[in-house]
Order: structure tokens, then sequence, then C-alpha cells
């Protein structure tokens, strides 16, 4: 019988996962549970829920030769920090991007800015987006102006503020910056920004450490 998972005040991690030559982009991003309704939502139908509700906005920002693999997803108890399940749930192979024409190359990756509305360096952070289509980026290595948008709503849609529902039950999750150390803490994340520059995630590359399969 499948277990209840999500309770108030414990945290959520889910990475959204694509693929490109055979490698792995992995993007994560940490949350914790706001409200919880019903009892029987498992993780893995959360998971489906956040495919679901995210698709549309990762393919729009991949190339066509770039595929949307599917989501891993763990629960954390918010004192301790174990992990008290994890899972994860494909696409299918079903989810190619939607800009035609080849990728950049998976070393090469878009900056997106965290910012949670704090000061200081340790209330900001940022993440290596997934290889962009090459058309999107410019012969000076940046990102396309009117591209930025939907880099940010890529953000927005996988890493801000969640409302997801599966049949009688919801979870509200809210994004966290979060901190080292235990018990597990966090800044709330405000905002998204696409910065435009295109840096170097090494582990990507078509030479790098092949990450886990999903």
């Amino acid at each position: 019988m499948p277990v209840p998972v999500i309770a108030l005040a414990q945290w959520v991690r889910l990475t959204v996962v694509c693929t490109q030559n055979g490698q792995q982009c992995q993007n994560v991003g940490w949350f914790v549970v706001a409200a919880a309704g019903g009892a029987s939502l498992t993780l893995p139908a959360l998971l489906g829920a956040y495919i679901s509700s995210i698709d549309l906005d990762v393919r729009a920002v991949l190339s066509e030769d770039t595929d949307f693999a599917g989501v891993l997803g763990a629960v954390l108890h918010p004192v301790t920090g174990v992990t008290l399940l994890s899972s994860s749930v494909t696409t299918g192979g079903a989810s190619p991007g939607d800009e035609a024409g080849p990728p950049c190359p998976s070393v090469a990756c878009p900056i997106i800015r965290k910012s949670t509305g704090m000061a200081g360096r340790s209330h900001q952070g940022r993440f290596f987006g997934p290889p962009l289509p090459a058309s999107k980026v410019d012969v000076d290595g940046e990102v396309l102006a009117a591209f930025l948008p939907t880099l940010n709503a890529y953000a927005f849609s996988c890493f801000g503020a969640q409302t997801l529902t599966v049949g009688a039950d919801s979870v509200s999750l809210e994004p966290r910056l979060k901190h080292s150390g235990i018990p597990l803490s966090g800044d709330e994340i405000l905002t998204f920004a696409a910065t435009g520059r295109i840096g170097s995630q090494h582990r990507r590359g078509d030479y790098g450490r092949t990450n886990p399969s999903i």
C-alpha cells in the first residue's frame, strides 16, 4: 500500500532532469510544505502532478535535440535532515524541446539568479539552467534578450511557489534558498532572474562525470 507523504513543515527536494547526448542536466529546487490537504497523497503522485505543471515551460527552453526526462523527488525531516521518502517519475521519453535546430554544448548553461529580498551573499543564489538552443545565444556568448522572459518563466514554473493537486489531495510548497547545517533552514525565494550570461558547467560536458540515471 502506498505510504502517504507530505506533512506540514517537511522539506521537499525536486530535481528537474533534462538529457542531451546521453548526459544529464539536473536543476534542484528546495521547498517547505506550507499547506497539505488530504491524507493519501504519495510522492510519485506529487511528482506526476509536478511534471504536468512544468512540462510546457521546461520544453520551451530546450532544443528539439534535448529532452525533458523527468523529475527526482525526496521528502526530508526538517529537524534531522533525514530522507524520509524518495522517488522518480519519467516523462517516458516523449518530451523533446520545442525549439528547432541544434542545442548549445551541454557544458554551456545559462546563469539564473535567485533572490530572497534579504541583503548579503548568503541570502542570494544562482543556478545553471539547461543547455539552450544554439539559436538563442548570440556570437558573443550572450543569451538573446528576447529569450530571457522564457528562461525566467522556466525558473518560476519549476522552482517558484507550487500548488499541486491530485484528486482530492493538494499540497502547497514554498521555495527556499537552503542553508547548510541541521536542522534544515533557508530563506524564501522571491524572484528569479536570468542574467543573459552563459556559464561553464563542466560536470555536464561530453567528457564529464555522468550523472545518476533517472
